[in-house]
Parts: C-alpha cells; structure tokens; sequence
C-alpha cells in the first residue's frame, strides 16, 4: 500500500492602487505555478510592500539583489525608483512594476511604462485581496479582442485601397507611392520630434533642475567650503626648498686635473608631513685624474653624502670611491 503526499499551492488575486501622488490605473495580480514570484529590487531585503503583496497572493518574495529570478516567474517587480533609467527596466520587459516612490513616466524608457502593468507611490495600506476578478478580466480580454478585430478589418481595407491604386498604374501609381514615402518620412520625423521632447521635458530639464538646487543648496548653506577645508591637507602644494652647489675644476699641470665639488638641498616641511619624510641632502666629491697621453686617462673619486629626515632624528652617511679609465681612438671605414 502506497501513500502520496500532495501538496497544493493556494493562490489569490490582489489589488494594487496607486498611492498618494502616485501613478497608474491600478493593477490586479493572480500569481501561478509558473509565475509566483515578488522580485523586491529596492536594495536591503525584502521590501514591506513586496511582503505584503506576496503574503496576500501566496507568492514567494525574494530579494532581487542578492537572487538571480528568470523573467517568466516573475509575478510583479517592486523598486524604489523616482524616473531614473532603472523605472522603465522591468515595464520594457513587459513585467509589472511596483514603484514605492511617486514615480511616473520618464527617463530613455518612458514609452514603456504603460498603467496597465505600472503603479507608483505604493504602500502596503494599497495592497489588498481582490474579489473573484474572473469575469471582470474576461469582460475586459471580449473588449479588446473587438477592437483588436475592428483595427485588423480596417488596416485590410487600407490595405486593399493601396493596392489597387497601385495596381492601376499612371499617374495615380505615382502620387500613391510618392505620397506613401513622404508620409513615412514626415511620421518618422513627428515621432522622433515627440520623443526628443519628451525626453527632456520628462528627464533632462528635471534632472538640470535637480542639479542647480543642489548646488545652490552646497553653496548657500555653507557645506561646500566646509568640504574644502577638509580635504584642503589632502591636497598636494608645492614647499619651498633652498639649494645650492659650488664646482671646481682644476689643471694641476699637462697630466693632472681635479674636481671638487659640494651641493646642499633643504625643505621646508609641513606639520602634516610624515616625521619620516626628507628634510636635508647633501653631497660632495674630490677627484684626480691623470693623462699620460692625449688619448688615454684614469683616475679615482671619493664621494660621500648624507640624509635627514624631517622630524624623527633619522640621518644616514654614504662613503663610495670609485676608479675610472678612459681611452679616447678612432678609426675610419672604407675610402
């Protein structure tokens, strides 16, 4: 004898109305086994109006930042967004969108951001049980089927009347395609001028504005020259520094030659410097050199130098000799 345990998921409609100085007609969701999920995509877990819904529905809420969700099971997609890019990202893909912030079209994907699949200005107090929304929904598909039926059966007709002016040749076969092509042309243009518009009417003159307040506000208030002052010892600048050097060359006779040499650098550093940054250098060197010949010389150098730092008593000495040979030879190719 077997046993099998099944187990039923209930769901049931909600209503979603727009909030205070929201947006959209409403929307009426019915999850399914295929499409049960409340994509939260507003950053922090779970929003309350996303829990709300899905609590009410008996869909799953998960968390859309921390979760890869196919598109096909997504039920509706809750965000936080007030017209950027981001509002119009899940009404493209024909998801519904609840927006908890009083958003409304606008941005580059304004055209897709329809009140039949988005809502705005949403809290859970908008969130509650639909009734039996069955007929209602059907009612509504009968209505838009008819319309759907009435454009088709016009656009044939449309379509019949082209042809056979077409068909008919002449003059009238010209006018027909001249004019089709300037209506293209002009409707193109209308539809790319309606857009332009719309654009900067619903995004760039909004986001100007932003803009300029916030700048006034950084300036007026004060706020800007406190972020100045802050960051002022952060800001490289240049520091005096004192230099010099003294060199001697000397022909001691026709074989012998010297150089003597000092050179000193001191900076003038800054409290906020580290203590182990450099303060002094200084260098010196004494050499001799003998020529022999006109073409061949050599000799030694003694050099030392020094190091100090700025404030942590640090200094260090360096002694090095050094020999050198040089012979000076040409020789000529060819003619």
């Amino acid at each position: 004898m077997s046993e099998t345990n099944e187990t039923t998921s209930t769901y049931q409609s909600v209503s979603i109305r727009k909030g205070r100085g929201g947006w959209g007609a409403g929307l009426t969701l019915t999850p399914t086994e295929k499409n049960n999920v409340v994509l939260s995509v507003t950053g922090g877990g779970v929003h309350p109006v996303a829990a709300k819904i899905a609590e009410l529905s008996g869909a799953e809420a998960v968390d859309g930042f921390t979760n890869h969700v196919a598109d096909e099971r997504v039920l509706c997609a809750v965000i936080n967004c007030g017209g950027t890019a981001r509002i119009g990202v899940y009404p493209r893909k024909r998801i519904p969108t609840v927006d908890v912030y009083p958003g409304e079209p606008g941005g580059p994907l304004a055209q897709f951001i329809t009140e039949d699949i988005f809502v705005s200005a949403v809290t859970p107090g908008d969130v509650a049980v639909a009734g039996d929304l069955v007929a209602p929904i059907a009612a509504v598909s009968e209505q838009v089927d008819a319309l759907d039926a009435d454009r088709a059966r016009y656009e044939a007709q449309k379509a019949q009347a082209k042809e056979a002016a077409v068909a008919s040749g002449g003059f009238t076969k010209l006018v027909v395609s001249f004019g089709g092509a300037i209506g293209y042309f002009i409707n193109t243009l209308l539809s790319s001028g309606r857009q332009a518009v719309k654009l900067v009417l619903n995004t760039i003159i909004p986001f100007m504005a932003y803009v300029s307040l916030l700048i006034g506000i950084v300036t007026y208030t004060g706020v800007s020259q406190w972020i100045a002052n802050a960051v002022t010892p952060l800001v490289g600048k240049p520091l005096p520094i004192v230099a010099f050097s003294v060199f001697l060359d000397h022909k001691w006779n026709d074989n012998y030659t010297s150089a003597f040499g000092y050179s000193r650098q001191d900076i003038d550093n800054t409290d906020a410097q580290a203590p182990t940054a450099f303060k002094t250098g200084q260098y010196m060197l004494g050499n001799i050199l003998y020529s022999p010949v006109s073409n061949v010389m050599f000799g030694g150098e003694l050099q030392w130098g020094r190091r100090e730092n700025f404030s942590d008593g640090f200094h260090s000495d360096g002694v090095k000799v050094q020999f050198s040979f040089k012979y000076n030879f040409s020789y000529k190719l060819g003619g």
